[in-house]
């Protein structure tokens, strides 16, 4: 993890990236920090662990994140919801889980295919924390 991730981390974030895949959660990361959007990446059990001052407003992860793991990304924001209830989300897939239905999305949450379009994913970032839903009471 570069120096400048870490003190991000420790300090404030407006976007968490939870990716597994590094070249994806590297590419979000530059994306974000070229708009001026603070952001830091961490693996999953790292996320879960957080004990931050300031939460992240919005968290970007993969959905699915290959066989038996369908919506670990789901279960990841659920998990995070019950420290921070307001944690707006982001899902990234290729497809969308054939079995959850698209209205399963609640307030705050944005589903974007992959490969992602690094316009539309700083769009929609940027809608969801101008959106007031995202607010964190630390």
């Amino acid at each position: 993890m570069h120096l400048q991730r870490l003190l991000q981390v420790m300090w404030f974030m407006d976007v968490l990236i939870v990716e597994p895949n590094e070249l994806v959660g590297s590419m979000l990361f530059d994306a974000l920090d070229a708009e001026g959007i603070s952001a830091a990446i961490l693996p999953d059990d790292a996320a879960l662990e957080l004990r931050h001052a300031e939460p992240p407003r919005v968290v970007i992860t993969s959905m699915n994140r290959g066989h038996n793991e369908d919506l670990k990304g789901h279960t990841l924001v659920s998990a995070m919801r019950r420290k921070w209830p307001a944690v707006c989300a982001v899902y990234l897939a290729a497809l969308w889980p054939a079995h959850l239905p698209r209205r399963a999305l609640a307030a705050g949450e944005r589903f974007l295919t992959k490969p992602v379009q690094l316009d539309a994913m700083i769009r929609t970032v940027r809608e969801l924390l101008s959106s007031g839903i995202c607010r964190q009471q630390s």
